[in-house]
């Protein structure tokens, strides 16, 4: 979806070939290391309580290096060696909305399940690409729904970004 917006035309089958996945689906540090790989400079804001409080304030390059020595975060580190940034902290409204004023919107991380009420259900990712936001509510492409756009109160999809595992990840071509 954001590399047809930014005119790069590429199948799903290459591109799902080229992204790092699991049974899943993929992770924010594997979608950031696939852009840095095509041309895309990018930052990832997160917050996650997983991470020790240690590591919260250290740079990029630090915590690469110290992140390396944990074999759950390779692939955190592969992102930043690859010359990724992270910020860990809660996701913020100025930068998103700074964002779509530049036309470079951010892919957001959310907890699909409380999203949208799926009761029983343990948390899933989902991304999502916010096209228009205001205090009160914001506008997604969804490609879970059939034409794409839906529209959301803004204080729920923040709170879903700030679930352990979501987040944003901003992309700007080089």
């Amino acid at each position: 979806m954001l590399l047809a917006f930014y005119g790069r035309k590429r199948s799903l089958r290459i591109i799902l070939s080229e992204l790092r996945t699991n049974k899943l689906g993929t992770n924010l540090a594997d979608l950031g290391t696939f852009f840095l790989e095509n041309g895309f400079s990018v930052k990832i804001v997160v917050w996650t309580e997983n991470l020790p409080r240690s590591l919260r304030d250290l740079d990029s390059r630090t915590l690469a290096a110290e992140l390396h020595r944990g074999c759950e975060w390779k692939n955190l580190t592969t992102f930043l060696n690859g010359g990724g940034r992270i910020s860990i902290r809660p996701v913020g409204f100025r930068e998103l909305v700074s964002a779509l004023a530049k036309k470079q919107p951010p892919i957001l991380s959310i907890d699909v399940v409380r999203m949208y009420g799926m009761k029983g259900m343990k948390r899933s990712g989902h991304y999502v690409i916010p096209v228009a936001v205001n205090r009160n509510t914001m506008t997604i492409n969804d490609p879970n729904f059939p034409g794409g756009a839906v529209s959301h109160p803004t204080p729920e999809i923040f709170h879903t970004c700030r679930m352990r595992g979501g987040g944003m990840l901003f992309i700007k071509p080089k």
